[in-house]
């Protein structure tokens, strides 16, 4: 794409030139034209001789590292030769229809020896590692695991959806996937993880960690994005036990609050409203029980026994209700 570019550029200014050289103007503003192509020209990038070997060889480099393809050694002497001749316009060995049929082929027997090989790597290290002290086997030589940490908190059980830390490797150690890749812990429902780890991780606590070994029967076997029958090696640890569950509980206890804030705001408005009645009915009373026509000492026993008849115990009592139900309003939206 840059020699195209090159080209094009090179083309173009030759092009301007001839368009120039034929057109027909005043001298000044052809001259002046000139003069602005021809200084373009001189600005445009010329790389040095090493920088265009340096360049050839990278491009090289680039050719090599993609001709790791498995079960297939390349001929580089062939590369080389092949390369030479498309250069000098010579015909390929092969049509390409040709060449991608037998690249096929290849390929998948190159698949089915990995398969094979995987799988014979998986069940001799799982007789073996299922010896070593520590080692719990949940399935017989196909799935085990070991503790690296206790934990204390809740249990995964199954069904559910854990927030979890991740690692895992091949048998090899390498590693094909880790949070520490992806920004932190992740939330992974185990109805939709493999066999292996959902029965592995199902039992484990808060704050537990574990080493998780998995056969290929119980991962991907020859299908997903990861080696063929690869043993899988996991290192977990549980940061919840129920993510899901504890987003509801939050969600509850949010909800819970501001309800409980509404209950006594309308406990304790209901309340005075009664209390504002009940003191509004007494001074009315007292009012009436002035218009009865009773000699002196009467009246005064009446006007008493009015303000601090029946009315008085009911409204000590809503005084109360008051005072309790401010107390009491958070329990009771409980």
């Amino acid at each position: 794409m840059f020699k195209k570019a090159l080209l094009l550029s090179i083309t173009g200014i030759g092009i301007g030139f001839a368009f120039l050289s034929a057109s027909t103007g005043s001298e000044s503003k052809t001259d002046v034209v000139v003069a602005e192509a021809s200084k373009e020209a001189e600005a445009a990038y010329h790389p040095t001789q090493d920088e265009i070997n340096k360049l050839s060889e990278a491009f090289g480099h680039l050719i090599g590292s993609s001709l790791e393809t498995p079960g297939l050694t390349f001929n580089l002497e062939s590369i080389i030769k092949g390369m030479i001749d498309a250069t000098q316009g010579k015909e390929a060995p092969m049509p390409l229809e040709d060449y991608e049929q037998l690249m096929v082929r290849i390929n998948e027997a190159a698949w089915d020896q990995m398969a094979q090989d995987n799988l014979n790597a998986a069940n001799t290290f799982l007789v073996e590692n299922g010896q070593k002290e520590g080692i719990v086997e949940l399935t017989p030589q196909k799935l085990q695991y070991e503790v690296l940490e206790e934990g204390t908190g809740a249990e995964v059980v199954e069904h559910t959806t854990p927030l979890i830390n991740y690692t895992g490797t091949y048998i090899d150690g390498s590693v094909f996937g880790s949070t520490n890749e992806t920004g932190g812990p992740i939330d992974l429902s185990l109805d939709h993880t493999i066999p292996g780890f959902q029965q592995a991780v199902v039992g484990m606590k808060e704050g537990e960690k574990r080493r998780i070994y998995i056969h290929p029967d119980l991962a991907y076997g020859t299908n997903g994005h990861l080696d063929p029958n690869a043993l899988l090696t996991f290192e977990v640890e549980i940061i919840r036990s129920n993510a899901e569950l504890a987003s509801v509980e939050e969600e509850v206890d949010s909800n819970t609050e501001a309800q409980t804030e509404e209950i006594a705001e309308t406990t304790i408005k209901e309340t005075t409203e009664k209390l504002v009645t009940l003191e509004t009915e007494n001074t009315e009373e007292t009012i009436r029980s002035e218009a009865f026509e009773m000699p002196g000492q009467e009246l005064e026993i009446a006007e008493l026994e009015i303000q601090t008849g029946p009315a008085q115990p009911e409204f000590e009592e809503l005084t109360a209700e008051v005072e309790e139900s401010i107390d009491l309003a958070p329990a009771q939206a409980l």
